[in-house]
């Protein structure tokens, strides 16, 4: 169904929202206000202040050719089309919500549609301040190293999976849900910050093979487990994948505070707004897989670490504190691969 058919079925029967004003309904699982304005009788032009439409968070009123370059069919599924000979006439109204905030990513999402979605949740972000000289030289022919404040940082985050699909397939019991946790480091290429991932366990054999081979991603099989007791995770992981070197994660975590939305230019902003990651062929082609998500809820928070020897098969000495953040689930849709001019 059109987005403009949508809002002619929703109005219809609704005679307080016809006429010049007109709110819709939330859309997917996010807060939202739509309201239509009819600037000149040709166009009408959508307020989206924090709407998810599968391809965009908008922040403000875009125009028909920032949709088109935007990409991902935003302008087809967004812009209600004008009828041969209708004369729209909607007033614009200021709305004061509370809503989710917008997106932070600082490029336009593909032309083409995402291809996968998925959700993480349980999740925390451990970084600790590398020298970069130990980081740089494990890094493909292309990639920059990202650095803030002369070091690199390196991270370790054990979450949960689920809801892992394709576009338009429902997700599939016992592989739409599985335990993953990575290893990181923060890159550029062209201008674009992502992730450069050194490892990536995950307890679905299935999704380790598909990932390997599609994605060009270092996935690699383990044992693991994930318990909560009250606000506390209990999370362990035991590398289990053939001719790689062995690792184990056994520790425990809990949020604490306020949660909150991290502002550009501070250190948990530049750690966690990246929407994209970076992987290479054997043959060292370097591609780039897009993300879309919005902003991180984050929280402060604590852990109880028995067992960290993530980072010794690359010769990181990740003993020290870290800097820890917890994060609430998060819908994410994900692109193709698109190779990287180098």
């Amino acid at each position: 169904m059109r987005f403009s058919t949508a809002v002619k079925h929703f109005i219809v029967g609704r005679p307080h929202l016809s006429g010049q004003n007109a709110i819709l309904p939330r859309e997917s699982s996010s807060p939202l206000a739509v309201i239509l304005k009819a600037s000149q009788p040709k166009n009408l032009v959508l307020l989206v202040p924090g709407l998810w439409l599968g391809t965009h968070w908008f922040k403000a009123p875009p125009s028909l050719s920032t949709l088109q370059s935007q990409g991902g069919g935003a302008a087809d599924q967004c812009v209600p089309r004008r009828s041969p000979g209708t004369r729209v006439n909607l007033r614009l109204k200021t709305y004061a919500l509370k809503l989710q905030p917008m997106t932070d990513r600082t490029w336009p999402l593909p032309r083409q549609p995402w291809v996968m979605r998925m959700t993480w949740s349980e999740l925390l972000f451990a970084h600790w301040q590398v020298d970069p000289a130990l980081v740089a030289p494990l890094l493909p022919r292309g990639l920059s190293l990202d650095t803030r404040d002369g070091s690199a940082w390196v991270g370790v985050v054990p979450f949960l999976m689920t809801d892992v699909a394709p576009r338009c397939i429902p997700a599939i019991p016992k592989l739409s849900r599985f335990l993953e946790l990575n290893v990181r480091t923060y890159v550029t290429h062209d201008g674009k910050p992502g992730v450069w991932f050194f490892s990536l366990d995950a307890e679905s054999r299935i999704a380790v093979r598909v990932a390997r081979t599609t994605f060009n991603l270092p996935y690699m099989d383990a044992t693991m487990s994930l318990k909560q007791d009250s606000t506390m995770f209990h999370y362990q992981s035991e590398r289990t994948h053939r001719a790689e070197p062995p690792a184990k994660l056994d520790v425990s975590y809990q949020p604490f505070g306020k949660t909150f939305h991290a502002q550009p230019g501070t250190l948990e902003h530049w750690l966690t707004a990246r929407y994209c990651l970076y992987s290479a062929s054997r043959s060292g082609a370097l591609f780039r897989g897009e993300i879309e998500h919005p902003p991180w809820t984050l929280s402060q928070a604590t852990w109880e670490p028995r067992i960290n020897t993530m980072g010794e098969p690359n010769g990181f000495d990740l003993s020290g504190e870290p800097h820890l953040l917890f994060a609430q689930p998060i819908s994410v849709r994900a692109w193709r691969l698109a190779c990287c001019k180098h």
